[in-house]
């Protein structure tokens, strides 16, 4: 139950931390939120625009049915097992940002090198997408996952 609520407190303060600093990056494409993502990934890509992998695991998501204060709001909370889900990263943040290399600070070479490790050795990996995005097929199987930017962390057991 502690390690559970210091991972909740540590994703909230990162989320908040994050969100005031990316503030005027932001760009209205994708819902506000957060998705966490517990499992492995493989076949880690980049290239100049992004970082792309394929990940295993369970997927939680939380999101609202109406905005604040509206009447009939809903929370909704999704929480399932996903198999092989392409995931996007984009490139983020601002290059001056890129120079911390503590393992904890949210930023894409992070990502990159989180990922990467995570794939070489087929250990478990935390992640947080900001701002998520689902795609799924016309037969509503679950085809790809993006973000705005996200926090990607080797599991500690």
């Amino acid at each position: 139950m502690n390690k559970r609520f210091f991972v909740f407190g540590f994703l909230c303060f990162v989320f908040n931390f994050t969100g005031i600093l990316l503030a005027a990056d932001r760009q209205p494409l994708m819902s506000d939120g957060l998705m966490l993502l517990h499992g492995t990934v493989r076949d880690t890509k980049t290239n100049e625009n992004a970082l792309s992998f394929e990940f295993t695991g369970s997927l939680s998501f939380t999101f609202f049915t109406a905005t604040a204060g509206s009447q009939g709001r809903t929370n909704v909370d999704l929480k399932f097992e996903v198999s092989k889900v392409p995931v996007t990263v984009p490139k983020f943040g601002r290059s001056d940002d890129n120079t911390n290399t503590r393992p904890t600070v949210v930023n894409y070479p992070n990502a990159i090198k989180h990922a990467r490790h995570g794939a070489e050795t087929g250990e478990r990996v935390s992640i947080v997408l900001f701002r998520p995005k689902m795609s799924f097929t016309i037969n509503g199987l679950l085809e790809q996952l993006e973000c705005h930017h996200a926090q990607i962390m080797p599991e500690r057991r």
